[in-house]
Formats: C-alpha cells, sequence, structure tokens
C-alpha cells in the first residue's frame, strides 16, 4: 500500500444559482447579488486554499450546474471536483473526510463563507493536526468555518443540530464522546445574513463576477455600509 500523503484541503461549496444560495442575504441584496456575492466567495477562499501552498485542494460540490459556473475556475486550481454525498452537512462532511484520509494523513475542511480565513488560519489548523485528531475553527455565531482531521470517525456528527447557534458546542461534545482529542482556532466571522456583512474584509473588491454584476453588487454593499454607520 502507497505511503498516505500529508495534507489535502477540501472546500465545500453550493453552486451560485440564484435563489438557492445565500437566501437569508436574499432580503438585503436580492437573489441575483446574493448569488454574486456567494461566487466572489467561493473563489476567493478557492484562491487562499490554492495559494497556501499546504497540499493540493478538492472542491466538492452540491447543486445543479447546468449553467456552466465550474468553467469559471482555474483547472490548475483545483485537484478534483466532487459532488457533496450524505443528506444532512454532517453526512456530507464525515464521507469528505473518509474519503481523503483514505490517501492523506491530515484533512481540513472549509465552507465558503467566512472571506476572513487566511492562510496563516490554515497553517495553524494543519500544525494543530499534528497533536489532536480535530481542529476546529469556530465562527463568532456559534458554528464553525473549518474543520480537520487526522482519524475519520463514522456517525460523530449525526446528532448536531446544524444551523443553530449550537453547533459548535454539540460536535466538541460529540468528539470527546466518541474518543478524539480536538482543539480550537480563533473564532473568525462568516456571512450569512444582513448584519455579517460588516464582517467582509476591507480588501474584498477582488468581485469575480461579470463586470456589470460586481459594480452593482460593489455599490449595495457600499450603501448597506452607509446605512449603519
Amino acid at each position: 500500500m502507497a505511503a498516505r500523503q500529508s495534507l489535502l484541503l477540501i472546500q465545500f461549496a453550493r453552486v451560485p444559482i440564484a435563489g438557492q444560495v445565500k437566501t437569508r442575504l436574499i432580503p438585503a441584496l436580492g437573489a441575483h447579488l446574493a448569488a454574486d456575492l456567494h461566487c466572489s466567495m467561493v473563489l476567493r477562499t478557492l484562491g487562499t486554499l490554492g495559494s497556501s501552498g499546504l497540499g493540493p485542494v478538492q472542491l466538492w460540490l452540491t447543486g445543479d450546474d447546468a449553467g456552466g459556473w465550474l468553467s469559471q475556475i482555474d483547472p490548475g486550481a483545483v485537484l478534483k471536483t466532487r459532488e457533496q454525498v450524505g443528506s444532512n452537512l454532517g453526512e456530507r462532511m464525515e464521507a469528505a473526510f473518509a474519503h481523503g484520509l483514505l490517501d492523506y494523513e491530515k484533512v481540513v475542511l472549509v465552507g465558503s463563507d467566512a472571506p476572513a480565513i487566511t492562510q496563516d488560519y490554515l497553517q495553524q489548523a494543519a500544525a494543530a493536526l499534528d497533536n489532536t485528531d480535530v481542529v476546529f475553527g469556530p465562527a463568532i455565531d456559534g458554528g464553525y468555518v473549518l474543520l480537520g482531521m487526522r482519524r475519520a470517525c463514522a456517525g460523530w456528527l449525526q446528532g448536531v443540530s446544524w444551523g443553530t447557534s449550537v453547533v459548535l458546542e454539540q460536535s466538541q461534545s460529540a468528539a470527546g464522546c466518541y474518543g478524539l482529542t480536538h482543539a480550537s482556532l480563533e473564532a473568525l466571522p462568516d456571512i450569512d445574513v444582513a448584519e455579517d456583512l460588516r464582517w467582509l474584509p476591507q480588501d474584498f473588491r477582488s468581485l469575480q463576477v461579470d463586470g456589470t454584476q460586481a459594480l452593482a453588487l460593489s455599490a449595495r454593499l457600499a450603501e448597506l455600509a452607509a446605512a449603519r454607520d
């Protein structure tokens, strides 16, 4: 049997279809601009993973790409694209880890709605897995923006109340019950609702969508920022 490679980076994302992604942002942005923002965050996160130099990147998707969105992605940026498998987020993540850990010693998985994730943050997660089975990158809303594992474990995420403020707490408790040691990084914001838009990084200017759409999205974000001030 071939030796496992060191580290795999996995990004979970939804295909950016208007009305089906970032639905809680639709009241503030509208369906199309919410999808544009989602697309920009997906591509930004993918760029952060690829430029980290920590390991190959896999993009695990859910949603129908009938519109050919994948054609926007640089083929050199992603080792493979795969379809997420499972009836809930816990099952989908467990499946991704089980698959990745067949060939890699460590797997770090991130979502696509936390543009605050940096290369340094990814490096911290990778280093933490030298000493623990699971590493959490907490979200300030009680979930998490990153999850890393060095040992696959079936079923440990099945009792989690996804989409609530106790996701992190329940996951940490489950890790202990399943005999998984765990550590946590600094909490970061993710972008789920209109109030979260204030957490978009100041340098969030690389809106990698159609030029007219990018201008419209930038203008709407500026309006919302002015209203908050």
